[in-house]
């Protein structure tokens, strides 16, 4: 009896190991149809022909997140599972750029993500990310978010400035500076602290 409930376990144990291995596969794989994988290929293709992000935008933003930049998203979970949380810019693209058509779950978020990193760089992702992303009022990209929050072109901001439209992007409502400008000015400062700016 008890030789044939040892045998159950493990052939449930094993069982389990072939299916959840087959799901992986799966959702890595071009089979996998909640991925819009055509708009995957035009999204490498955007990303590729970007500007180049101004140097200080960068420096600024790989000391806000500090390790945001240069490791896959594969390893920023590994780093998660230990605590430490980390930015991922090709996640962020990923996320808002509606390549998942249906089944909205982080398996397929990490799928699309994997297959963007090996084409792209962190770097142009966070060029790509910061290019496109909505501040809000018909607002698209950090260098007309410059001038229509602070009223000058991104060279010119000073750090607090600039760390402020970085860190809207974690939540662009909540952190405005022409809704909640107290708010807005206490996330700047404690960045500002955390960071030792």
């Amino acid at each position: 009896m008890l030789r044939r409930i040892l045998w159950i376990v493990k052939f449930t144990f094993l069982f389990s190991i072939l299916i959840f291995s087959g799901y992986v596969i799966y959702v890595f794989s071009p089979y996998n149809s909640a991925l819009d994988w055509n708009k995957l290929d035009l999204l490498v293709i955007a990303i590729e022909e970007g500007n180049d992000l101004e140097e200080r935008v960068e420096k600024m933003y790989n000391k806000i997140y500090e390790g945001a930049l240069g490791n896959s998203y594969i390893d920023k979970i590994a780093y998660g599972i230990v605590g430490v949380q980390v930015e991922c810019p090709c996640y962020n693209v990923v996320c808002q750029s509606h390549i998942i058509s249906f089944y909205k779950i982080i398996e397929n978020d990490i799928a699309a993500t994997r297959r963007l990193e090996k084409k792209v760089s962190q770097e142009q992702c966070l060029t790509y990310l910061l290019g496109n992303f909505n501040y809000m009022y018909g607002i698209i990209g950090i260098e007309s978010a410059s001038v229509f929050y602070f009223g000058k072109p991104i060279q010119e901001l000073a750090d607090d400035e600039l760390i402020g439209l970085l860190i809207m992007q974690e939540n662009v409502t909540l952190y405005n500076p022409k809704r909640f400008k107290k708010r807005f000015d206490e996330k700047v400062s404690l960045t500002k602290k955390m960071i030792d700016l």
